[in-house]
């Protein structure tokens, strides 16, 4: 039976500690999704992430840390662009890839150069991290492979629970409810957007200036095999509820049967094309108030309502407008979808 911790309960919150100490993953909450948190130095801690999560190992994980002064003992900085994105968004919703020291294993990166990194945001996963004293963790969304990520202490322990997690740490309802950005910095003037996530195109462009160029990586660029990848979050179907999803970005031909679909728009605003007037069995806007943000922390809670519905067996999701957080929007449902 798995543990829900208290945050705000020092002893329990050092039990928490002493569990990551002794290389037991521990789900914990951040700014963006539940993360199933261990010592990002340890091959036994790594181990047992990969195990709960059903992960295969050629997906690498993002590893947590305190702020850039941690970078040191487990990476190399080899642009000043790479410093400058992490003051700039540290601690937050960025992911920022950087070439490893031997400190990081293999099993972290799938084998490969790159350990991605970030600083979360979140009072409750900091409060953890400096319970370490310097430790790093690393950090995949609390759920089994692929399917919806958690946004709450219930849907981890409803994914995970039956697969042996201990203990949860109950920080509520996670704000922003999507993934990090991740980006790769090519060079001074080059920027990859490996994954788009909780930053978007429109805040790096403005805070790297016109000189830098920003390349977006096509959406689920990854493949569905045992292929080692540079960066998590690259699989070509993910997010996914296990009800039937379709994302019509563009009008299609064909007949939906209504009557036990749900039509899911991301802001109430979004128009609808007259081949999808229903009646639909429910239909659901992620923000009624056209707040693109609130639309996105909506996403994956709206999901699992969706999958927990027997009068549902197809969602029908439209898209909004293609700017800001949308677009990592499009890009979970897109993937949902496949």
């Amino acid at each position: 039976m798995t543990v829900l911790i208290d945050h705000r309960d020092p002893a329990q919150i050092d039990f928490v500690v002493r569990r990551l100490r002794e290389s037991l993953p521990v789900a914990l909450p951040t700014e963006t999704v539940y993360g199933l948190a261990g010592i990002a130095t340890s091959e036994k801690a790594l181990g047992q992430i990969f195990h709960l999560k059903n992960r295969p190992q050629f997906d690498p994980l993002i590893v947590h840390l305190l702020g850039e002064e941690y970078l040191g003992e487990i990476c190399e900085i080899d642009f000043e662009l790479q410093k400058s994105l992490c003051r700039m968004f540290w601690p937050g919703p960025l992911t920022i890839l950087f070439r490893k020291k031997k400190s990081i294993p293999d099993l972290c990166t799938a084998g490969g150069p790159w350990v991605a990194c970030r600083a979360p945001k979140h009072p409750v996963f900091v409060k953890v991290l400096e319970g370490l004293r310097g430790k790093v963790l690393a950090a995949p969304s609390a759920n089994r492979f692929a399917s919806i990520s958690p946004t709450s202490a219930r849907d981890v322990i409803r994914e995970l629970g039956p697969h042996g997690l201990e203990a949860v740490v109950d920080g509520g309802d996670c704000k922003i409810g999507i993934e990090s950005t991740v980006v790769k910095v090519i060079s001074e003037s080059h920027i990859e957007v490996i994954r788009l996530g909780a930053v978007s195109v429109e805040e790096l462009r403005s805070c790297v200036g016109a000189k830098c160029e920003i390349e977006i990586r096509s959406s689920g660029s990854g493949v569905n095999v045992a292929k080692a990848m540079d960066a998590p979050g690259q699989m070509k179907r993910h997010y996914a509820p296990k009800t039937s999803l379709m994302f019509l970005e563009d009008s299609r031909d064909g007949e939906i049967d209504f009557s036990n679909a749900a039509l899911l728009k991301i802001c109430a605003n979004d128009p609808v094309p007259t081949s999808l007037d229903g009646p639909w069995k429910k239909t659901i806007n992620l923000s009624e108030s056209n707040d693109i943000i609130e639309a996105a922390s909506a996403l994956f809670r709206t999901l699992r309502q969706l999958d927990d519905d027997p009068a549902i067996n197809l969602i029908v999701a439209l898209p909004s407008d293609e700017a800001g957080i949308a677009l990592a929007i499009h890009d979970r449902l897109r993937r949902a979808s496949k």
